[in-house]
Formats: structure tokens, sequence, C-alpha cells
């Protein structure tokens, strides 16, 4: 369990908070106001050549004294800089205008001074805590810049009525999304439906939706009421989407663009009111190029956006989520929660986790049957990490050579969690990398080509390769091509 006593060892459970221009006396009292919660506060510079390095930080916080000309573009390059991060604008003498401008260049709030210190600490000690929902219920813990900014698009995605498109690989947590936007809605308090379309057979999944009729086949001997019915007013989440069959597709698109459907062996039309959430891990661009999905499909589909981010992509997040599946598991196990220790979190920081925060649950769960308690350190989970590596080197299809290699040479080093923000992307990427055995230099040469060709679109580049999206971004961070792939 991480306590304030060891919090020195779990430095980043907490990003900085960036202060721009603002009064001293303001300074001393949020610097104190930090050390209490654990928060590092930091000066930054207003020079735009001399802002911050691009790295996760919780808040920013910017004093406006006469700069409101300038104080527009500025916003914006934070925004652009620290996505998701909430922008504080603390000002002095701001216009209505002013004030107006500054949110929609993106700030989050904007406080006019003078307020009293504690007024002012504890106005942005509420903005922080809610941006940060780091103890998040649902499960999407995490305080990195793109955690941050998916919790915002969520929000953002949850006042409106529009169609959502969750995308992300296996064991992310699009689920734990979907869940998300209904409860944060003005939905809440109806139905949540959950079809998983991967889960049923062909046969099955038209009358599973849409229901049926008595008598619509053999074995239909009562009126069945499906889905779509049972999350009128709600919310019907369809996950794996990419799984659905070509035909119902063509169904589903029907009953989305009608806002009506018929039950199998029916003829009345039936109302549709419910707001569709789709998910999957698939990359259904490439499925419209193959042929396996409908293109008008996923433009219906595909209003709004939300990708949710491999764990690998954001391993600052692995304190506060082993804290966060710790305390779970351990009142599901009726155990004291252990303590976990640096190095026990530098070992799970290492490793590249294709199985994301489902895989790293099942980790943490493994060790805490087979430990129940006590302090958890780098032994504790050594050989489970050894038998992960070995497994995921068969899931790149590597041959029995480097699966068994596999067991003495770790993945790609990544610097442990203490140190994870220090680090350049650039110089993570030129880290040296063993080459899978199943790809020769040419095969790589043609990766790197069409990367580049590509501009770094890993979904135009994979079906160029003849691959799966997935696999391509592992091979990439395998290969150590990252800086092939822009970051915006």
């Amino acid at each position: 369990m991480f306590t304030r006593e060891n919090a020195e060892e779990c430095r980043i459970l907490m990003l900085p908070i960036l202060l721009f221009d603002v009064a001293e006396r303001y300074v001393t009292a949020l610097r104190a106001w930090g050390e209490q919660s654990e928060v590092a506060v930091v000066i930054g510079s207003l020079d735009a050549a001399a802002l911050p390095r691009n790295e996760s930080v919780s808040m920013c916080v910017v004093g406006c004294s006469g700069r409101e000309d300038s104080l527009p573009s500025l916003l914006r390059s934070l925004r652009k800089q620290h996505r998701g991060c909430p922008i504080v604008v603390v000002a002095r003498t701001l216009s209505v205008d002013g004030i107006v401008r500054a949110l929609r260049a993106g700030a989050t709030d904007v406080i006019e001074l003078p307020p009293s210190v504690d007024d002012l600490v504890a106005r942005l000690a509420a903005i922080h805590a809610q941006s940060i929902d780091v103890d998040d219920p649902d499960g999407l813990a995490g305080r990195s810049a793109c955690m941050q900014e998916l919790r915002r698009q969520i929000r953002q995605a949850a006042r409106t009525q529009s169609t959502v498109l969750v995308t992300g690989e296996t064991g992310v947590g699009k689920g734990l999304v979907a869940r998300r936007l209904h409860a944060l809605s003005s939905r809440s308090h109806a139905p949540f439906v959950h079809v998983d379309c991967s889960s049923f057979a062909p046969t099955v999944v038209e009358s599973e939706l849409f229901g049926h009729e008595r008598g619509a086949f053999t074995g239909a001997t009562s009126q069945r009421i499906g889905r779509f019915e049972q999350a009128n007013g709600g919310v019907l989440f369809l996950d794996e989407i990419g799984d659905l069959d070509v035909p119902l597709q063509r169904k589903l698109l029907r009953a989305l663009q009608d806002r009506q459907f018929e039950r199998v062996g029916g003829t009345r039309p039936l109302p549709f009111t419910a707001r569709v959430i789709a998910a999957t891990h698939r990359d259904l661009h490439a499925g419209v190029s193959r042929g396996e999905f409908r293109a008008d499909l996923l433009f219906r589909l595909n209003v709004i956006h939300l990708e949710v981010p491999p764990l690998r992509e954001r391993l600052e997040d692995i304190p506060v989520l082993v804290r966060t599946c710790i305390d779970q598991l351990s009142e599901r196990l009726q155990i004291d929660p252990p303590h976990a220790q640096a190095a026990f979190l530098e070992q799970l920081a290492s490793y590249w986790w294709p199985g994301n925060v489902r895989e790293l649950m099942n980790v943490l769960e493994r060790v805490l049957v087979r430990d129940r308690g006590g302090a958890l350190d780098e032994e504790s989970v050594e050989e489970i990490l050894a038998t992960a590596r070995r497994h995921a080197a068969v899931m790149l299809g590597s041959p029995a050579s480097a699966v068994r290699r596999a067991q003495a040479i770790p993945y790609p080093e990544v610097p442990s969690p203490g140190l994870a923000a220090d680090v350049p992307s650039a110089q993570r990427a030129s880290i040296p990398v063993e080459r899978p055995e199943n790809l020769d230099n040419d095969e790589v040469e043609q990766m790197r080509r069409v990367l580049l060709e590509t501009g770094g679109n890993l979904s135009r580049a994979a079906r160029r390769l003849g691959v799966a999206r997935s696999t391509l971004r592992y091979r990439v961070m395998l290969l150590g091509l990252e800086r092939l792939i822009p970051k915006d």
C-alpha cells in the first residue's frame, strides 16, 4: 500500500504543477500545499522558447498582469504541449473579452485577483483534484498526460448524445471507458446494456440484438425482447463491433440511421432511442479495405472517437494502477494490502505488457495469491514476468529459438518509474534492442521504408505490410523505430 512514508519511492504518483509568472506570496503558499499533498510545484518560464519540454504535468497556473494580448497564443502553446492538463489563469486586470478569449484558447478556469492566499490555494487544489481523478472508481487511473487527455475527452463526450467509437488494444479498458461515459451522461439513470458481438454465434446474434416474435424460427416458442429494446432511453454498448458479420452490419446501419428496427419475424417497426457506444481492438479502416467492415457503418459509428492508450505508452501510471489493483484484489482475497517497494515497481515497468492493464491485474493477483501479504519486492515478480516475456515472444510469432532467448534477454530496457519522465522519448527510442528472429534485414528495411512513406501512419503502414496494426506497433517498439511515428 502506498503511504506518505514511502512517497519518495513512488514520487511519480503526483505529477508536477507548473507555475508561470505567479506572485511570490501565492507561490510560497502553493509550495506548502504541495509538500503536504506530495505534489511538486515547479516554476516555469513564459518565454515560449523556454517552455518545459513535453512531459506529463498535472496542472499549469499562468499569472497574467498586462499580457492580455499575448495570453491566448501562450495558452494554445501550453495546451498543445501538455494535452489534457488543466490550465488555470490567475489574472489581476483582465477584461471580460480577455476572459472569453482565454477560455476559448484552452484555459480551464480564470481566477480574478486578489483573493486571499488560502482561497486561491483551495480553488486550485479543487481543480487539481477534479482533473487528476486518480482513484477513479471505474478503474481509469493514471496521471500520465495521455490518461488526463482521455478523461477530458470522456467528460466532453458525456455531455453529448452522439455515437462514440472506442478503440484500443485488448485489455486497455474500453469497457470501462463506455461505463464511465454512461455514468457521466444525462442517461446515467437509464439502462446500460452490454453486448459482446464476438460471443454470440452468427445464427443467434440477430435475435439477441433485435429480439424475435413467437414462431419466427424453429424453437421460437415465445416473444423475445432484444438488447435494442432493453437499452431504450439508455446506452447500448456494442463491444468488439469489428467481429460482427457483414450481413448484420447492414441491419445495424439501418437501425442507426432510421432510429427504428423490427424484431426477427416481425413487421411492426419499433423505436430505437438508446445512445450507441461501440468498441473494438481491430483496425476498422483496414477491415473496410479488406471488405470485412462496411465503410458507411464506420462513418456512422465514428462520430466521436476515443482511443485508449496501451499500458506500455504510459508506464508512469504503473504505481497508481498497482495501488488501485492491490486495494481491490486485497479486499477480494481478504488479506491486508501489501507494501509495494520501488524495486517491485521498476520490475513491472521493465515489461511491455502486451495484455495491458488486464494482464497487469492478472500478474498482481498471482503475486498476492502466492505471497498473501508482506512487502512486494523485485523477487516477488521476477519469475512471473519471465514467463510473461516468453509468452509475449510467442505472440510476436518468434520461433522456438527466440522464445528460449527471451528467457535470458529482457525486453527493451525502459527507465525506472522514478526516472521515466527524465528520459527524452528520442533517447528511449534509440535504446538498442534485440531484433525478432522471424524478421530478416530486408523485412526490417521494408518496415522502415513503409513507415517513412506513410508519414508514420500505423494503420496505412500495416495495410501495406499485410500485418495487424497492433503487431506493427509492437514490432516498431521492439526495433526502436518509435521516432518514425508522429507524437501528435
